[in-house]
């Protein structure tokens, strides 16, 4: 299933045709990086929990040797780690790898929208609303969001 975030961020136009984004958390199966082809974009997709070691190495040689990338989307990840610092760690990992005047685009899926964190069959599902995370995000990344309108979109300053 194509998260509906990355559909609203190309509706938006925030990923375009002719870009390069990776996918951080993108998850075990590759229907969102077939979809994004149909659009002209190229997806890379790390996932240490749900991609082998060795895909997640060739991307990530990839994304280093090429320094291709415009984009990152860190999409129903934090919804799903319970750890606050655990969920930084992701967050930072996924910034690292913004371009300069890259952005970062972060969904998450509100579960119920209890706020009641819950064992789930894959893991934890926080039943957060976006805002929940959004000032964590700033508060890592020291800047405010581009876009926050169902999705936030960060732009990585100009070194």
């Amino acid at each position: 299933m194509v998260p509906g975030v990355l559909k609203d961020a190309v509706r938006d136009g925030f990923l375009r045709s002719g870009q390069v984004n990776l996918d951080y958390g993108g998850g075990l199966y590759d229907k969102t990086t077939q979809w994004l082809k149909t659009k002209g974009i190229r997806n890379l997709v790390f996932d240490p929990f749900n991609r082998l070691p060795e895909q997640n190495e060739a991307v990530l040689r990839e994304v280093i040797d090429k320094g291709e990338l415009d984009t990152v989307t860190l999409l129903n990840v934090l919804n799903v780690i319970p750890d606050f610092w655990e969920r930084m760690v992701a967050l930072a990992a996924a910034w690292h790898f913004v371009p300069p005047y890259g952005l970062l685009i972060v969904g998450t899926y509100v579960g119920d929208g209890s706020g009641v964190t819950r064992k789930s069959r894959f893991g934890y599902q926080l039943n957060q609303h976006l805002d929940f995370y959004e000032s964590e995000v700033i508060d890592l990344l020291g800047l405010g969001p581009v876009k926050s309108n169902g999705y936030l979109v960060f732009r990585k300053p100009r070194k």
